[in-house]
Formats: structure tokens, C-alpha cells, sequence
């Protein structure tokens, strides 16, 4: 079952996606996996575009009621990549070459339901929602929720 917060942020994110010109894309055009306890977020293979930026919020937990919006939740982890440095891949909580940190923790807890949200070169938005723990080998995160890594990546997806 879906908590309230997460509702909220996948139906912000659903209706931007009906607003033209919102800039966001209703396809999935990246995902993330766990290569050997390192998290990435990687762009779908055959999508031509790069990631710009990346922040990831705790969402609240599922007995807050509170509904915050998505700029009050608690950032774990953001950066932006500088001009021209744009990339298909890129680790999680870790120092990342060319781009500026606007937050970090080393206490990250990847039990709590996370919010994963980038910008994509182009300015597109977009975004994916799960608990990183869950992130088994085989399995990547999506739009979707997690799923198995072989049949996400079988599908041709729409760029």
C-alpha cells in the first residue's frame, strides 16, 4: 500500500506531466540499480540525453499526515553537475568529479522510502520512489517501484 506522502509526490509528479510545457516526460528515461553496494542513477540504454542534476528526499514516514510538499522533505543528497559535465550514469552519495555538492550525510538510511529526483540535460524533470534497501542484485528501481533489471531493461523504452 502506497503511503500518503508517496501518493502525493507520484500524483505531483503525474500532473505535471498533463501540464504542456511542464517539462516533465511520463516515460521512464532512467532508473536506479545496487552494483555491489554502490547506488546509481543511470539513464535507459538507447535514450539520448544526460543527467544534470540529482536529489534525493526522504519521504515521510507512512503515519505522518502531515502531506509535505516535495521542496519541505528532508534532502539526503543533492548535486548539480557544472555546465557541459552531464552524464548517463551517476553514483549516489558519493563525491561526484565536475559538480557541486548541495548536500550530503554519511548517515544515510536506506530503509526509509526515498524520493530519487533528477534534470535531465535538456530540462526535463523526473523522478522515481522507493526504499534503496530493497534494491537487491538483479532488481533496479523505476517509475514503476522495483522491479527485476532483465525485463526492465528487455522492454524498448520511449526517450
Amino acid at each position: 500500500m502506497l503511503s500518503k506522502a508517496r501518493n502525493i509526490v507520484a500524483g505531483a509528479v503525474a500532473l505535471a506531466c498533463l501540464l504542456p510545457l511542464s517539462g516533465c516526460q511520463a516515460a521512464a528515461r532512467a532508473y536506479a540499480i545496487n552494483d555491489n553496494g554502490v547506488i546509481s542513477l543511470r539513464i535507459v540504454p538507447g535514450c539520448d540525453t544526460t543527467i544534470q542534476s540529482v536529489t534525493v528526499k526522504y519521504l515521510p514516514p507512512p503515519d505522518d499526515t502531515s502531506a509535505p510538499g516535495f521542496d519541505e522533505l528532508e534532502t539526503v543528497w543533492s548535486v548539480t553537475l557544472k555546465p557541459g559535465a552531464a552524464v548517463q550514469s551517476i553514483n549516489l552519495f558519493t563525491q561526484v568529479p565536475d559538480a557541486t555538492a548541495e548536500y550530503t550525510t554519511a548517515n544515510k538510511d536506506l530503509t526509509r522510502e526515498v524520493v530519487i529526483s533528477w534534470t535531465e540535460d535538456s530540462g526535463y524533470e523526473n523522478g522515481v520512489v522507493g526504499v534503496l534497501a530493497d534494491l537487491k542484485p538483479g532488481y533496479v528501481l523505476t517509475q514503476r517501484g522495483v522491479e527485476k533489471a532483465d525485463a526492465f531493461l528487455a522492454v524498448k523504452h520511449s526517450c
